[in-house]
């Protein structure tokens, strides 16, 4: 229906991962395509936003770019276009490096572009019910923790390593926040795991606990198993992560 259209399309845009499609399993490719693909445009969207039309508008866009140590927006690059042009590379380079990685560990070819474009964006919208949790594979598991991770980090930051800081992502402070959250968090879930009495071992708790940390924590939404049936300590913890 037009209503259920326009659902899925701001879903998409906005990289929100909520639907309102059933059984996307026998969903046309068409339609999986173009849900990744609203996900992707939606993902770099947001941030050539923020860092070239806002400032136009003075919504304070370029405040992205100010220094710690001044009160002065620092201009990162002296137009606009180079600096969209620069990210967009950035961002097709690490959703082309995230579908090689799901192709070599597992996925076909339509799995591995579109899963590919929906980690990148950090959106989660999958081509299964099941989400990552349908191809029951540890490596793919992991690659999506790596590129959500890296979707994740601000492109500020990979425009100052392009233009030539190369410690930038052990100085800066966003990053480094997010490394604390995210390894804290992990090792709060692990642990309750651990001592919940489940069946899994120890790697695979510290699989489980960090994949869906991360898949939460980034707003991504990826899921490999019910965490609703692991008690109402997960639920309460998952919904401050978000």
């Amino acid at each position: 229906s037009l209503v259920d259209s326009f659902f899925e399309s701001m879903s998409g845009i906005t990289t929100t991962g909520s639907t309102v499609i059933t059984n996307l399993d026998n969903a046309p490719k068409s339609i999986l395509m173009w849900r990744a693909l609203t996900q992707w445009f939606g993902g770099i969207g947001i941030i050539v936003m923020a860092i070239t039309v806002l400032p136009l508008l003075k919504v304070g866009g370029m405040q992205l770019f100010r220094m710690e140590s001044s009160d002065t927006t620092e201009k990162i690059l002296p137009k606009t276009s180079e600096v969209t042009l620069i990210i967009f590379i950035i961002y097709l380079v690490l959703t082309i490096a995230c579908g090689f990685a799901y192709w070599i560990f597992g996925m076909n070819i339509f799995d591995s572009i579109a899963h590919s474009m929906t980690t990148i964006a950090t959106g989660g919208f999958s081509t299964y019910d099941d989400s990552i949790g349908h191809f029951q594979n540890h490596k793919i598991e992991i690659i999506s923790i790596i590129f959500i991770i890296l979707g994740s980090l601000p492109f500020i930051s990979y425009l100052k390593f392009v233009k030539g800081e190369k410690k930038i992502f052990f100085k800066d402070v966003q990053i480094k926040g997010l490394f604390y959250i995210f390894i804290i968090s992990a090792f709060l879930m692990f642990c309750y795991l651990m001592f919940s009495n489940n069946e899994y071992n120890l790697l695979d708790n510290f699989r489980i606990s960090s994949f869906n940390v991360v898949s939460i924590l980034s707003g991504t939404g990826y899921v490999t198993t019910d965490f609703s049936l692991w008690g109402k300590f997960p639920l309460i913890f998952f919904l401050f992560l978000m």
